[in-house]
């Protein structure tokens, strides 16, 4: 086929991780090695989100031979506010600092976090016909927007953890979402759960209450949502999830530290 459409064709395979059926896993991974042993001259490009190439191709062991790994890894901090304010530039949008900061630290290092919210945020400006001008109330709006729009494959997930439960469980993902590190100890995510109990108002559960509940966070009532990395560490199983979390947070008024090590901390970090 290469032959007879002349030059080198290429094809792109995008959210191969979704791929569940080890069986179409494994005729994706024999596909590759059949096209590399008889050297057809063709490209395959496929996408997808995991700790490794071996992850992706966990169906067949060997497959990860034919093929070159590029890890993209998270927007660094600098991009992502050169994105916002570039597209505020060319549209004429007068957006602050302070707006710029926030839509860099939700994001959660993901391109399309920045693109989804900035998006949002400058069609609420753009229906306020005030001259360009972003304001927090328009922010707010757009928090809202992007929240109610997201993909079900985050939006799912959070709902199923939270919808049915008291606010304790929604505090713990804020818990977990808060901050840099996308591995965090049980201890650490108690102290700052307590902190968020308190923004929201809320009694915090005792240390036991807790912990059951995180551990229940990891069963399949509550979507499965987050993983025990090893003896009380814990993520989310979608890194994802963790940008729609703080997206979530931000709308329930609290207020989590950014996710870049660089930047500030919130006072209660140096409590």
């Amino acid at each position: 086929m290469s032959q007879t459409m002349g030059g080198r064709p290429v094809f792109v395979v995008d959210e191969f991780d979704l791929i569940s059926d080890t069986s179409v896993q494994r005729d994706f991974a024999n596909l590759i090695k059949q096209v590399s042993d008889k050297r057809v001259d063709v490209c395959f490009i496929f996408c997808g989100i995991a700790e490794s190439a071996e992850a992706l191709m966990a169906a067949h062991g060997s497959a990860d031979r034919y093929f070159h790994a590029v890890d993209l890894g998270k927007l660094p901090w600098d991009a992502r506010i050169e994105i916002v304010e570039t597209a505020a530039q060319a549209l004429g949008i007068n957006v602050d600092k302070t707006t710029v900061y926030r839509i860099a630290m939700i994001c959660d290092g993901f391109p399309y976090y920045v693109h989804f919210i900035a998006e949002k945020l400058f069609w609420r400006v753009y229906e306020a016909n005030n001259g360009g001008l972003v304001t927090p109330a328009l922010f707010a709006e757009a928090m809202e927007d992007a929240a109610n729009a997201m993909d079900m494959k985050l939006r799912g997930p959070y709902e199923k953890a939270t919808q049915k439960y008291d606010d304790t469980y929604s505090a713990i993902l804020f818990a977990v979402a808060d901050g840099h590190e996308l591995k965090k100890r049980s201890a650490d995510i108690f102290l700052t759960y307590r902190h968020v109990m308190n923004e929201m108002q809320r009694e915090p559960s005792t240390r036991a209450q807790f912990n059951n509940r995180m551990n229940r966070l990891k069963g399949e009532a509550h979507g499965c949502i987050l993983i025990g990395s090893r003896q009380g560490w814990y993520e989310f199983a979608e890194k994802m999830i963790r940008g729609y979390v703080r997206l979530k947070a931000e709308q329930a008024n609290v207020s989590l530290n950014p996710d870049h090590p660089s930047a500030a901390s919130l006072p209660h970090k140096l409590n």
